[in-house]
């Protein structure tokens, strides 16, 4: 975001990009194991057979519409006290899409988008714990709203049949598509900050200078996004990135609900 004040028009922007989240990663778990079928029977002098034990690991293939949630200014936005930089814009969502056989062995299909990394095996996750918790509070100060499926124990199961979770019997395939999206919180109304504070309400409460001036307000959002101060002119191309994962979870205990 480029900020400019009625006496920074003729000298360089201060540039706050933000938030990015990037380098993301899809980790995919399949609870499958060892799928047991059992059958007896009984006939004259008696009998009992037994089914066999098969393994039907679950195989998730997944992508997203794009990598990167990008908190910055609107693209084009290029008047108003707060405008767009000319490169990062504002990206508050991603789809992932993708699906997982065989189907019929999956009970429970659930996505959650977690703060973290995963390891060069594909499989073990580090979970930035103290990235979760500066979103959480972010949105406990209503600086931005998260997507139900964010955090610890916050996975959003998908029922088969629905838009989301659909089933291909003759493939023993289902295709899955879920959403994900961010968006601004009340404390600027809803509203992209370079929206918001060429309003005229926040020009009232945020004036051009002083302590509780729109560039100070703004800065104050990003310290609490990132866990660091906003840079300066000569600091602002080492914007922080923070990874997410978005974990995929097809579990085969239990019934279909």
């Amino acid at each position: 975001m480029a900020k400019l004040t009625k006496k920074s028009y003729q000298r360089k922007a201060m540039v706050l990009g933000g938030v990015i989240f990037a380098s993301c990663a899809l980790f995919a778990t399949g609870f499958a194991a060892f799928v047991v079928s059992s059958s007896a029977t009984s006939g004259v002098g008696g009998g009992i057979s037994v089914g066999t034990i098969s393994d039907k690991a679950i195989t998730i293939t997944s992508k997203l519409s794009t990598d990167k949630i990008i908190f910055d200014a609107l693209k084009d936005d290029n008047t108003g006290r707060v405008r767009w930089d000319g490169k990062n814009s504002e990206n508050l969502t991603t789809t992932v899409s993708g699906t997982f056989t065989p189907s019929s062995y999956v009970n429970q299909f659930s996505v959650n988008l977690r703060m973290g990394t995963v390891g060069a095996d594909g499989k073990t996750i580090t979970f930035d714990k103290e990235a979760e918790t500066r979103m959480q509070n972010a949105a406990t100060n209503e600086y931005i709203v998260l997507p139900t499926c964010f955090g610890e124990g916050n996975e959003q199961k998908l029922s088969f049949g629905s838009p989301n979770l659909t089933e291909d019997k003759s493939t023993d395939t289902a295709t899955f598509n879920y959403e994900i999206s961010f968006a601004w919180g009340e404390h600027f109304k809803g509203q992209n900050p370079s929206v918001f504070y060429d309003t005229e309400e926040a020009k009232t409460s945020y004036p051009n200078e002083g302590e509780k001036s729109y560039l100070a307000d703004l800065k104050a959002f990003y310290k609490a996004m990132t866990g660091v101060d906003a840079p300066s002119d000569a600091e602002a191309g080492s914007i922080p990135v923070q990874n997410f994962v978005v974990v995929l979870n097809a579990d085969t205990s239990g019934t279909r609900s």
